[in-house]
């Protein structure tokens, strides 16, 4: 899995060569340029996403577009906006996480010194990573894609319940899957899809327990692509079909989704499976106008667990969350704290290494929600609000991804 380097002797030369430490006029003179200081930082940090197809507004692919919005990147990266990361980790100890999006303190001061420096191009021009990221698909150019046999028509208005669509696919034969990525046809409806992989025989489930049962793919706003590391996959059975579970919300216009997953597949049998579970609780009121209301969710383990991400998930009153462990022995452990929440950027966070979590620990799962009218988000501060599949109803969803030995 990916690994995070330290910038033990470079951080040091590079204070030493813009001054920070002499502050020598000759020291000063040396600025960072586009094309060996920021195109570096934005190809790491920001073309996986603004990028030509790319879920974001607008692309920074090449000089000309991050100097035009380079005043914008500068407060962005200041304020801990951008790049999208909420983790809360100990700063003196290397990221847990493999997906880790934060930027360092070093890369944040070079890109403000670059700005209030003018923004210089620089002498090489650096072709942007994206030219390397498929147009389409972030997970590279799929072996299949399956997609809704017709779009689905939104009224202009109105509240739209969940929509279930039954999917076929080639299915004669099992395969393994290495990436997987649900793309909506048309973002601005599509508040989150879940994908299920279903018997052809198969007696529709209930609805409402569907969200609770595990999923194969999943799109939620800032995460929608996911390529498994060597020896982990999913596997696609026989005989199945996929089901679509879809979210939408109305956009004030009438509208038309045709939502479609792709997949990668790999030769091999993964050796590890994997899989998803999640902590739940439908029973819960978050009392009108409460700034910071707490809500649960608890499980003992039946048996051991070997964790690889958690993905915290709630509506626009979510304000905080927080997975935490009692083992056996007493001990108490964190394992993933998001001090804020973002309803815009639900991030699943990818564990460097896996986690086995032994029988008997008790795994805590507990939500914020900000129901005051200080929330700029909350659709009526002077009501109790309770579980509900609509964005103006709230859930408590922990997700936890975990793998089982492919026996």
């Amino acid at each position: 899995m990916d690994r995070r380097l330290g910038l033990i002797p470079a951080t040091l030369l590079l204070a030493v060569a813009w001054g920070v430490s002499t502050g020598t006029a000759a020291q000063k003179s040396v600025k960072p340029t586009y094309s060996s200081d920021v195109a570096p930082i934005v190809d790491k940090n920001c073309v996986q996403c603004h990028r030509t197809g790319g879920i974001a507004p607008f692309s920074l692919e090449s000089y000309e577009q991050v100097k035009k919005f380079g005043p914008m990147i500068k407060q962005v990266v200041k304020s801990g906006t951008m790049p999208p990361w909420f983790a809360k980790d100990d700063p003196a100890k290397p990221s847990p996480w493999a997906n880790d999006r934060s930027m360092s303190s070093t890369d944040k001061a070079k890109v403000a010194q670059w700005v209030d420096g003018g923004m210089a191009a620089g002498t090489k021009r650096l072709a942007s990573a994206a030219h390397k990221l498929d147009p389409t698909w972030q997970i590279g150019k799929p072996d299949a894609i399956y997609t809704m046999a017709t779009p689905f028509e939104l009224p202009a208005d109105g509240v739209v319940q969940y929509q279930y669509f039954n999917v076929p696919m080639d299915s004669s034969e099992e395969r393994y899957v290495e990436a997987v990525e649900v793309r909506p046809g048309n973002r601005s409806v599509v508040h989150h899809v879940l994908v299920f992989v279903e018997p052809n025989s198969s007696v529709k489930r209930p609805r409402g327990l569907t969200s609770l049962i595990d999923y194969f793919a999943i799109y939620v706003p800032g995460q929608g692509a996911v390529v498994y590391p060597k020896g982990y996959g999913r596997i696609l059975p026989k005989d199945h079909h996929l089901r679509f579970q879809i979210h939408y919300t109305t956009n004030g216009k009438p509208s038309k989704d045709q939502t479609s997953v792709a997949f990668r597949f790999s030769k091999e049998k993964p050796k590890n499976v994997v899989k998803t579970a999640s902590l739940v609780n439908f029973m819960f009121s978050i009392p009108p106008g409460a700034p910071n209301h707490p809500v649960q969710a608890k499980i003992t383990l039946p048996v051991d667990m070997t964790v690889v991400s958690f993905l915290p998930h709630m509506h626009v009153r979510g304000k905080a969350a927080r997975y935490e462990m009692t083992l056996p022995s007493g001990e108490h452990k964190m394992l993933l704290d998001v001090p804020r929440y973002d309803f815009n950027w639900q991030i699943q966070y990818d564990l460097k290494e896996p986690l086995v979590i032994p029988k008997g620990t008790k795994v805590q799962y507990t939500c914020w929600f900000d129901n005051s009218p200080e929330n700029p988000s909350n659709p009526n501060p002077k009501k109790a609000v309770g579980w509900g599949d609509q964005t103006f109803e709230e859930m408590v969803v922990g997700y936890v991804v975990y793998v089982t030995p492919n026996s």
